[in-house]
């Protein structure tokens, strides 16, 4: 039973849709057991700017279920770049199980009527996301995947954008709560969009998670990855 539910948070987003089941290396088996060497000693407070990580390279830290990240540099600045090609969906996951709250800075453009889709997660792949939808202009927070709330949401191509995702439990009630703001303001002090869910007195454990679907055919750009344990 414990490495049926372990597994459950290593499975790609695409997977929830019905669709094939894709790890690295080809094998979900070898995918669960180097996440369990992993977790042992990962930590549940942990930023990374990628300013120290040598370029071309993933910080070894971080658990990639799918895609070809890898960290960039322009000027002075570096990044984690996912690449515009394939399209698929791709993440890495990060931290300890009890990780509840993550903030990321993420950069993606469209191309003409196509939008790119990203977001942060909590509670494992199959947990929670809050997710940007660009074509749509809408914020949203997932279940699994299902939509459980939506905001609009205007987005800029090719700006960096702060995602906070943070989920509580109180009084038997599992809350999620998101915010999303232009990177180099002040971050709002009201939560952007709220979902009680009353259906999971106690959520599933599992670690954090990055995402991104490059629909537009360019690439995605994460920085400033925070995690954090967070009282309610």
């Amino acid at each position: 039973m414990i490495l049926l539910s372990s597994l459950k948070n290593f499975v790609s987003l695409r997977a929830l849709r019905g669709q094939k089941f894709r790890a690295l290396c080809g094998s979900p088996i070898l995918l669960l057991f180097t996440a369990l060497l992993i977790s042992a000693d990962a930590p549940t407070n942990y930023h990374q700017d990628f300013q120290k990580s040598d370029e071309g390279f993933l910080p070894e830290e971080l658990l990639v279920m799918n895609g070809k990240f890898q960290v960039v540099k322009q000027g002075d600045e570096k990044f984690l770049q996912l690449p515009g090609e394939p399209l698929d969906t791709f993440g890495f996951m990060l931290g300890a199980d009890e990780t509840n709250s993550i903030t990321a800075s993420i950069r993606a453009t469209n191309t003409g009527k196509r939008f790119p889709e990203f977001g942060v997660g909590l509670a494992g792949a199959a947990g929670y996301r809050l997710w940007l939808q660009p074509a749509t202009s809408e914020l949203q927070i997932l279940k699994g995947d299902n939509v459980k709330a939506t905001k609009p949401c205007e987005w800029k191509s090719n700006t960096w954008l702060n995602l906070r995702l943070q989920l509580t439990k109180q009084n038997n009630k599992t809350t999620l709560q998101g915010k999303i703001w232009p990177r180099g303001t002040d971050e709002p002090k009201d939560w952007t969009i709220t979902f009680d869910d009353a259906d999971t007195a106690k959520p599933t454990k599992g670690r954090a998670s990055v995402w991104g679907i490059p629909y537009s055919g360019t690439p995605i750009d994460f920085d400033d990855i925070s995690i954090d344990v967070v009282k309610p």
